[in-house]
């Protein structure tokens, strides 16, 4: 009786179905990440590398 209890409490989120949640999931499987502000020091350490070493080409 237990186990019955439990799985009716259970509740299951469809998280694809979220938009909002699916933006901010594809923009993370990047790297560097799709939105560059939301890590201002990797963007600050890629142009610091770029104008040390121009013939590497490192878009932000």
């Amino acid at each position: 009786d237990d186990a019955r209890r439990v799985t009716q409490m259970m509740t299951n989120l469809e998280l694809s179905e979220n938009v909002g949640f699916m933006n901010n999931y594809v923009a993370a499987l990047f790297l560097p990440h799709t939105n560059a502000k939301e890590f201002p020091t990797v963007s600050k350490r890629l142009t610091k590398l770029t104008n040390n070493n121009p013939k590497q080409r490192i878009t932000t």
